[in-house]
């Protein structure tokens, strides 16, 4: 498996990784776990690397201007779960996401899921909404990109999201619609 990624890891990390690796088939890593396996720790200077990196992606920029130039892509599954937890599909919810992602300025952990590179999930300091934002940093044409994975908020348990959205017909049926419209749109590309 070749791994593309903002750090160069330490030697035992890449050990962890690639036990992890030879234990399961690339699918088997990507479906297998939701949360991905946990890399037990990063040094405060690769902690350092992943938000400078971040940093020079989004410079300058607006949240507008990050996703027209797909500096910044929200996954259909970010776009889901934001949809379950902020209960809206507008685009300004969207550009909140990532105005979050610019002023995110720590991170908490990374993970192995089975891709080219690690995710790390972003935090910002004295945040009271107590946003996790997970992200993973891609190579599209050239070019490095941030995928922002999903969202979710520390502390939170999902099983209550999942359960509130079950009990309720009207948003069950809103995010169907929602969730069909975006397997459209991305079929279409």
């Amino acid at each position: 498996m070749e791994f593309y990624d903002v750090l160069s890891l330490e030697e035992k990390q890449v050990h962890e990784v690639r036990a992890i690796a030879s234990q399961y088939i690339r699918i088997q890593l990507q479906e297998y776990k939701d949360k991905g396996f946990d890399i037990p720790y990063l040094t405060a200077n690769q902690r350092h690397r992943v938000v400078r990196s971040k940093n020079r992606i989004v410079f300058g920029r607006n949240p507008a201007t990050l996703k027209r130039e797909q500096k910044i892509v929200i996954s259909l599954h970010s776009q889901v779960r934001v949809f379950e937890r902020e209960g809206s599909k507008e685009l300004k919810t969207i550009l909140n996401i990532i105005q979050r992602i610019i002023d995110a300025d720590k991170v908490s952990k990374a993970q192995f899921k089975g891709y080219s590179s690690l995710t790390y999930t972003l935090t910002k300091d004295g945040d009271p909404t107590s946003y996790k934002l997970p992200i993973r940093f891609k190579w599209v044409k050239g070019k490095r990109q941030i995928l922002s994975v999903t969202v979710s908020f520390r502390d939170a348990p999902p099983s209550k999201m999942t359960t509130k959205i079950a009990n309720s017909e009207e948003l069950e049926s809103r995010m169907a619609a929602y969730r069909k419209k975006l397997v459209d749109r991305s079929q279409k590309k």
